[in-house]
């Protein structure tokens, strides 16, 4: 079996992510150390997702990008800072 991908973590993570992360996908308030928080969405997502991910992360464009985040739910990365969660 392959190792899992590792997530970069050259990326920075809006508090606006942060808001709508608790608000949106864990339905629950929790105060995140931005590092704890790279950790937890490295354990979550897919190889593919991660793979995609860092494509991203390391593309400095305003243009925003969307990444999915399991089945219900996207990363909007920009600037390479994450900006929300959406619902699919």
């Amino acid at each position: 079996m392959k190792a899992k991908k590792k997530m970069t973590t050259d990326f920075s993570i809006s508090n606006h992510f942060i808001t709508r992360f608790n608000e949106r996908y864990l339905n629950r308030t929790e105060q995140w150390v931005k590092s704890d928080l790279k950790g937890y969405l490295n354990a979550i997502m897919t190889s593919g997702q991660i793979r995609k991910f860092n494509k991203y992360s390391n593309n400095r464009s305003v243009t925003p990008r969307v990444v999915g985040l399991g089945l219900n739910h996207s990363l909007i990365m920009a600037n390479n800072n994450l900006i929300t969660v959406i619902k699919k």
